[in-house]
């Protein structure tokens, strides 16, 4: 017996242990017709739909081995059972790093953060995960290798297959490596913090940020205290750049309007603290956390009406459009982010809500017959995850 995502089923648990194990793998399952989950550390497993029955869990975490690094070139390549902290620790030594926001990175995986799809606040400066991938190789249903990219930033030949596999929960098959552009580690990092007592000042004042001439890593907005919103703007650089740019951001802020308080403060690690507390999924028995694509220009609204309940916490990244929910799994509160009036993706949502919620939300017809042809060419017999990223594949 086996826990998978929010259900129990039989199946039996395999643990590859190189890429030409799990080749093998896939082509006598793909034979056999028997369909099976690809997981890796587990910190995603609730973000997705539950999908059909499998006979098998392939674990990806045995295949963690450090392919390629070139500290000169600022490339690394991976396998996917890869923690991203002990990407981290390697990358530290040299004084680089992988730009990017993530909670539980001694558990989570590299193959699974990129299958589930998630960025934080950074992505404002650095990109997507998707955008940090020069290069992959993903297994085909027959059990081949397919290959992408390379090792060179500048090589983007068949550079659409990682983008196909990007959030696509293993749909089309597992990724077997990445090849990564890494970064500098930044000699400051520093976070403005200016507090608003409405949604709507916090909102304008995060806007006004954006589309000024300063040059911040991330502009996001929460809810820190009832009846107060806090902006967050991230720095990062050489410490004059970011001595000289925080005083500008709170000049700046000022005069479009003046926060009720300002703090400042340096950002130890290699994350964003506020979006590892919100989308913090493997603690998420008894809460709901959704994600839903607002522009900036709408966002003052919809936070003004998300915050009737004092338990619920939201961050609005401003810099990509997204707003982060997490609240209470209660009955008023899923009813209220099902009727908001904007797409609704569920990132965590407790089994007394998943009967007839698909949690990625509706897909437009003309995507979902893109999406039907994709999955029958990668793979005709459904054996990837079946029905975990939608039901009809």
């Amino acid at each position: 017996m086996s826990e998978v995502g929010n259900r129990r089923e039989m199946a039996t648990i395999e643990r590859p242990d190189s890429v030409a194990d799990l080749a093998r793998f896939v082509a006598e399952t793909s034979r056999s017709g028997r369909p099976f989950l690809i997981r890796g550390g587990g910190t995603h497993a609730r973000f997705s739909n539950d999908g059909a029955d499998v006979d098998a869990v392939v674990e990806t975490t045995s295949l963690n081995q450090v392919i390629d690094y070139s500290p000169v070139d600022l490339t690394i390549a991976v396998e996917p059972g890869v923690r991203i902290a002990e990407i981290d620790g390697l990358l530290t030594e040299r004084s680089q790093r992988l730009a990017l926001d993530m909670p539980h990175r001694s558990q989570a995986t590299i193959g699974g953060t990129f299958a589930a799809g998630l960025s934080g606040p950074r992505r404002l400066r650095y990109g997507a995960l998707k955008d940090m991938v020069i290069g992959a190789d993903v297994v085909t249903s027959s059990g081949e290798i397919a290959k992408s990219g390379g090792m060179v930033v500048k090589n983007v030949s068949g550079y659409e297959i990682a983008r196909l596999h990007y959030g696509a929960h293993g749909a089309f098959g597992p990724v077997s490596r990445l090849n990564l552009k890494v970064l500098p580690i930044s000699e400051s990092r520093v976070e403005v913090r200016c507090a608003f007592e409405s949604a709507s000042d916090s909102v304008m004042a995060a806007t006004s940020v954006l589309v000024s001439s300063l040059d911040p890593a991330a502009v996001y907005v929460t809810n820190s205290r009832p009846g107060t919103w806090t902006l967050h703007v991230q720095i990062e650089g050489n410490k004059r750049f970011t001595d000289l740019q925080r005083e500008t951001v709170v000049e700046h802020v000022a005069r479009v309007i003046r926060p009720s308080g300002v703090e400042m403060g340096d950002l130890e690690g290699n994350s964003t603290p506020a979006f590892d507390r919100v989308l913090d999924l493997v603690d998420a028995d008894d809460v709901i956390v959704a994600r839903l694509s607002v522009p900036a220009s709408k966002q003052a609204d919809l936070l003004s009406r998300l915050t009737n309940e004092s338990n619920r916490e939201i961050l609005a990244d401003t810099g990509s459009g997204l707003v982060y929910v997490r609240t209470d799994a209660t009955s008023d509160g899923f009813v209220q982010l099902a009727d908001i009036g904007q797409p609704v993706v569920y990132l965590a949502l407790p089994d007394a809500f998943r009967p007839g919620v698909d949690v990625f939300g509706t897909m437009d017809s003309n995507a979902a017959r893109i999406v039907q042809r994709l999955k029958d060419e990668y793979d005709p017999d459904r054996i990837f995850n079946p029905g975990r990223f939608s039901s009809f594949l």
